[in-house]
């Protein structure tokens, strides 16, 4: 699926972006963000963490007409933790966020085959989930036209 490869190019494209940036994590120290496809893995054990984190997901495709591109919504969850009582959290998921959006819309080629299209969305999540904090951006990008394989019967004549 074409989709798959959309979503470890953005995948790429954030670990190159957040190189060298730490964020709190629960066990006190500072590390660099964790980025996954898709979903968390599961946890071997129950001290298992994953924050901070950012998961790529790729959310569902389009295509209206014979003529028409092909469309995908993609998006990006966030998760920080902090601790601190100010509830200060949210700087963190704004600044995150504020990054990715500016690549997208500096960089919108994925790979040198997915462009970024409109709309681009975020939120912040802050219903009381301290000392986690949440994000979440949607991105519709313009995905090339799969390479079909000519029927069986042609190949076989070929």
């Amino acid at each position: 699926m074409i989709a798959a490869h959309l979503r470890s190019g953005l995948k790429k494209r954030l670990e190159k972006l957040f190189d060298g940036e730490l964020f709190n994590a629960p066990n006190g120290e500072r590390v660099p963000l964790s980025i996954f496809e898709q979903s968390l893995p599961k946890k071997k054990t129950k001290e298992d963490e994953f924050y901070p984190l950012i998961i790529v997901k790729v959310f569902s495709g389009e295509k209206k007409g014979r003529k028409d591109p092909n469309y995908v919504n993609a998006g990006f969850v966030i998760g920080i933790y902090d601790n601190g009582t100010d509830n200060q959290g949210y700087q963190d998921i704004e600044h995150i966020m504020n990054k990715i959006i500016k690549d997208l819309r500096e960089y919108p080629m994925i790979d040198d085959q997915f462009e970024r299209d409109f709309p681009l969305r975020w939120q912040v999540i802050d219903e009381g989930t301290e000392p986690f904090y949440h994000g979440g951006i949607e991105a519709t990008f313009i995905m090339p036209e799969p390479i079909m394989q000519p029927p069986k019967e042609a190949r076989d004549f070929l």
